[in-house]
């Protein structure tokens, strides 16, 4: 089986998988689903930074929808 992939390979794989995956440096590794657990992190962190930075004139944005990109890893949540 082939192990060394494209970014272009790579996004049309995940276009029709049926499961999560990320890629860094040509390889694709699945990812393991959510938890409850991570849930609750996610949504008190997020509570956490808004009360934080509610009197600043700045936002938090929690977006696990979109794509992210550093260097050679990329991800669709």
């Amino acid at each position: 089986m082939k192990n060394n992939f494209t970014p272009a390979e790579y996004l049309a794989m995940e276009e029709v998988a049926d499961y999560k995956s990320e890629y860094y440096a040509g390889e694709i590794f699945a990812m393991t689903g959510g938890s409850a657990d991570h849930s609750t992190v996610a949504v008190n962190l997020t509570s956490e930074m808004q009360r934080l930075l509610a009197s600043r004139p700045c936002q938090y944005h929690f977006n696990a929808s979109g794509r992210r990109r550093s260097g050679r890893l990329s991800s669709l949540p």
